[in-house]
C-alpha cells in the first residue's frame, strides 16, 4: 500500500507503491485531482485535529467513487492540498498526521493514490501554494508521462474553497483548476450532498425540533402574528456575528406602538466607560426593566442552552412568570459572511477576514432552541431573510395592519407570493379557462394547480390568452402522488410545464408526503426537484400535506429546504403543531380549503356567522381574514365574480376577541381527508381516518 514519503522543502510528493490486488499498469493520460480538507475528509472535532481520529471521510460514497475512476474510468488519483502549517517541520507531527490521513485514504480504497503538498504559506516568496499553476508543473514533473501527455479536458479538479462570500480561503481550489485549465467540482457536486458528519448534525437538529410544541406555545404564536399578544415579554434574539439583531433591534424600536414599550439591551448599549458592558449588567436592567412591566429585548448571540438558561429564568426567584419569547436569525452563511467581512467600527472587532472566521466558528457552536430542552421557552421562532425578520419585527411592534392588509408576502428575495390565490381543484375543463380568465380580470394575481386536478392545459390556455396582463399572474404546480423515483420528477415537470405553456413556474410543490416516504425516495425525489431549481426550471420548491414528522425528515436530508409548505387550514383545523414548525424554520404556511369546501358546519358556525355580522362582511372574508391575520396565505376555489371579489375586498381587522374566539373552535377537523394519509406510518395525519 502506498506510503507517503515526504521530501522536498516546499513541495511534498508521496510516492506511491502499487496494491497487492491491483497490477500497475501502463501510465493514464487524465487525472482526478481532489483537495484534501474539507473535501476527501472532513473535521470533526472542535478546532484543529491533533490525531486521525479527528478525521472522517466526506460521505461513505468517497472509497467506491474513487475505485470507480481508477477501475472503469482510467484515471490517476491526486491529492493536492495546500498545508502551511508544516512548513517549517516536514517530520513534525502535523507533517505526520497528515501523512497518516493520506495513508489511511489509499489502504480504504485499496487503489494506486499520489499526494502533492504544497507547505510554504502563500505569503513566503516561492510559495507553490493553489491558487498558483506552480503547483501543477510540479505534479507534472514528478507524476506524468513524456510518452503519454495528460488531457486537461478530461481531468478535473475537486475542492471546498469556491470564493463565496463565506469562503475565508477566497476560492483558491476554484482558481486553481482555472489556472490549470481543467474543470472544478466542489464535494457537494462530486461526491453528493450533505456530508455525513453535516447529514448527522441536520438528524440531530430535527429530531429535537419535531417534538410537538406546548400549547402555550400554539395560542403564543396566535396572539403574536395576530397582534394581539400582551405583555411584558422577554425577547432573546439568537443569531452568531453578522445575523442582523442589531437591525432586528433597530426595527422593532422604530415601529413599535405596543404597550407596554419595549427595552433594547445589549453589552453594547450598556456599556460603561467606552467599554463593553457584562452580561450581569445586562440581566440587572433586563429584570429591573421586566419588574416595572414593561418589554425587554435581548441583543446577544445566545449560542447555547446555557447561555439562554440564564435569561430564560431570569426572574424565577421572584415567583414572576414571564412569557419568554426566542428569535432566532439564521440567514445563509454567505450573507453572514458578506455582512461581517463589509462592516467597519464593530465595536467588538468582528468585521473582515478575521471577522468572518470567528463567525463561521460561532455558527459551529450555535444550538438551536428546542421546547423539550429548555421548557423556560413559551415561543420559538426563525427568520432566515431581511424580509422575514421584518416581519417579526412588525409583529413584536404591533402593527396590526400591516399584516391584515397586506396583498403580498416574500418567500425569498426575489419571489413574492399573493396573500389570495386561486384554486383549481374541481375546477372542471369546460369552465377552466373562463374562470381563470375572470379571476384574472378581478385582479387574482396566482394560481395553484396540480396533475391531479386534470385541468393543467385548459390552465395553460387561460394564461397564454391573459398574457398582455400587466402583472405577471405566479404559477403553483405540483410534483404528484404517483412520482416515487427520481427519474420522474423532470419527465413530470416537463409535462406540466408542456400543459401550461411555459419555460418556468414560480413554485413547485410535493403534492403528497406519503408515497415517497412508503418508497424510501423522498430525499432523492427531493434532490431531483432541487436540480429543476438549479436549473431553472421553477423559482421556488415547497411542499403540501406534510405533517411535522415529515416535514422534520425532508429537512434533515435536504439542502435546499421548502420555503412553502401548502396544507388545509382554517379555524377547525388549525394545525397548529404544523404551523409552530414551519414559522421555525422559515417556511411559509399557504392554507388549502381556507372555507372548508363551503361546507355548512364551517361557513354556518354560529362563531363564524358572529363575527361577519358584527364585521360586517362575510363568513367567506372572515374566514381568509382569519389566516391572513395570523400571516398564512390561502387558496380558496371560486367560480363567481360575486364570489371573487368578496375574496379580494378590502379586508376588515379582527378585533383579539374575534380572533380568540375563531381560534377556540380548532377540533381537528379535516375537510379533505383521504384515507391513505390515516394509519401508523411516519407521514400520517393520525393512525384512524375519521370517516364521514
Amino acid at each position: 500500500m502506498g506510503r507517503a514519503q515526504f521530501f522536498a522543502p516546499n513541495v511534498n510528493v508521496n510516492a506511491k507503491a502499487s496494491p497487492k490486488n491491483v497490477v500497475d499498469q501502463a501510465p493514464r493520460n487524465k487525472v482526478a485531482a481532489i483537495d484534501l480538507d474539507g473535501t476527501l475528509v472532513v473535521w470533526n472535532c472542535t478546532g484543529y485535529p491533533s490525531a486521525l481520529s479527528h478525521y472522517e471521510l466526506w460521505n461513505t460514497t468517497v472509497p467506491a467513487k474513487l475505485r470507480q475512476l481508477y477501475d472503469e474510468q482510467g484515471y490517476q488519483l491526486l491529492v493536492v492540498s495546500n498545508q502551511a502549517a508544516i512548513q517549517r517541520a516536514h517530520t513534525g507531527k502535523k507533517a505526520q498526521l497528515v501523512q497518516h490521513v493520506i495513508n489511511w485514504i489509499a489502504q480504504l480504497i485499496d487503489r494506486p493514490l499520489y499526494a502533492v503538498i504544497s507547505t510554504q504559506s502563500s505569503k513566503k516568496p516561492g510559495s507553490f501554494h493553489k491558487p498558483s499553476p506552480k503547483l501543477w508543473q510540479v505534479v507534472q514533473k514528478h507524476l506524468s508521462s513524456p510518452a503519454v501527455p495528460w488531457n486537461l479536458e478530461q481531468s478535473f479538479f475537486v475542492g471546498d474553497s469556491v470564493n463565496t462570500p463565506e469562503d475565508p480561503q477566497g476560492g483558491v481550489d476554484a482558481k486553481f483548476a482555472h489556472a490549470v485549465g481543467i474543470a472544478f467540482y466542489t464535494p457537494t457536486e462530486f461526491f453528493g450532498a450533505p456530508s455525513d458528519r453535516e447529514r448527522r448534525q441536520q438528524q440531530r437538529r430535527f429530531a429535537t425540533q419535531g417534538v410537538p410544541p406546548p400549547v402555550a406555545a400554539l395560542s403564543a404564536r396566535s396572539s403574536l402574528v395576530g397582534a394581539y399578544w400582551k405583555g411584558p415579554i422577554l425577547l432573546l434574539l439568537c443569531g452568531v456575528q453578522g445575523s442582523g439583531k442589531s437591525t432586528f433591534c433597530e426595527q422593532l424600536l422604530q415601529r413599535s406602538s405596543s404597550s407596554p414599550p419595549w427595552v433594547h439591551l445589549s453589552q453594547d448599549t450598556i456599556a460603561t466607560g467606552g467599554k463593553p458592558g457584562k452580561r450581569e449588567q445586562v440581566e440587572a436592567a433586563a429584570r429591573h426593566a421586566l419588574q416595572q412591566g414593561k418589554c425587554v429585548v435581548v441583543d446577544r448571540m445566545h449560542l447555547t442552552v446555557a447561555q439562554r438558561h440564564l435569561f430564560v429564568h431570569l426572574l424565577e426567584e421572584e415567583q414572576q412568570r414571564i412569557p419568554v419569547h426566542v428569535l432566532v436569525l439564521n440567514p445563509p452563511k454567505s450573507v453572514i459572511a458578506k455582512r461581517v467581512r463589509e462592516r467597519t467600527n464593530h465595536p467588538g472587532k468582528v468585521q473582515g477576514d478575521d471577522g468572518v472566521r470567528k463567525a463561521l466558528q460561532s455558527l459551529e457552536q450555535f444550538v438551536l432552541p428546542t421546547y423539550s430542552a429548555e421548557p423556560g421557552i413559551t415561543l420559538i421562532s426563525s427568520a432566515s431573510t431581511p424580509a422575514m425578520a421584518s416581519r417579526f419585527a412588525d409583529w413584536y411592534a404591533k402593527k396590526t395592519s400591516l399584516m391584515a392588509t397586506t396583498d403580498y408576502i416574500a418567500l425569498s428575495e426575489n419571489l413574492e407570493l399573493p396573500m389570495v390565490s386561486l384554486g383549481t381543484m374541481n375546477v372542471g375543463k369546460r369552465i377552466a379557462k373562463e374562470t381563470i380568465a375572470l379571476a384574472i380580470s378581478q385582479g387574482i394575481r396566482a394560481i395553484d394547480t396540480a396533475p391531479s386536478y386534470k385541468n393543467v392545459d385548459e390552465v395553460g390556455e387561460a394564461l397564454a390568452s391573459q398574457a398582455d396582463q400587466k402583472r405577471k399572474v405566479l404559477v403553483i404546480a405540483k410534483i404528484p402522488k404517483s412520482v416515487v423515483r427520481p427519474e420522474q420528477v423532470r419527465d413530470s415537470l416537463n409535462t406540466t410545464l408542456q400543459s401550461l405553456q411555459c419555460s418556468c413556474v414560480d413554485l413547485l410543490l410535493l403534492h403528497w408526503p406519503c408515497d415517497v416516504m412508503v418508497a424510501g425516495t423522498l430525499s432523492g425525489v427531493w434532490k431531483e426537484m432541487e436540480a429543476c431549481y438549479k436549473d431553472g426550471l421553477c423559482r421556488g420548491l415547497g411542499v403540501c400535506n406534510f405533517n411535522v414528522a415529515a416535514l422534520s425528515q425532508l429537512l434533515a436530508q435536504c439542502s435546499i429546504p421548502p420555503v412553502i409548505h401548502q396544507m388545509e387550514r382554517h379555524p377547525l383545523c388549525a394545525q397548529g403543531d404544523v404551523v409552530d414548525f414551519c414559522a421555525r424554520h422559515g417556511i411559509h404556511v399557504q392554507a388549502h380549503t381556507p372555507l372548508g369546501q363551503g361546507k355548512d358546519v364551517l361557513m354556518k358556525n354560529e362563531v363564524v356567522l358572529a363575527v361577519a355580522q358584527e364585521t360586517k362582511q362575510s363568513p367567506a372574508a372572515v374566514l381568509v381574514q382569519w389566516n391572513v391575520q395570523q400571516g398564512v396565505s390561502v387558496v380558496p376555489k371560486s367560480q363567481s365574480q360575486a364570489h371573487m371579489q368578496d375574496l379580494l375586498q378590502e379586508r376588515k381587522v379582527l378585533l383579539p376577541t374575534q380572533m380568540e374566539r375563531l381560534d377556540a373552535l380548532d377540533c381537528g377537523k379535516r375537510m379533505v381527508a383521504p384515507p391513505f394519509m390515516y394509519g401508523t406510518a411516519a407521514f400520517c395525519w393520525h393512525e384512524r381516518h375519521p370517516g364521514r
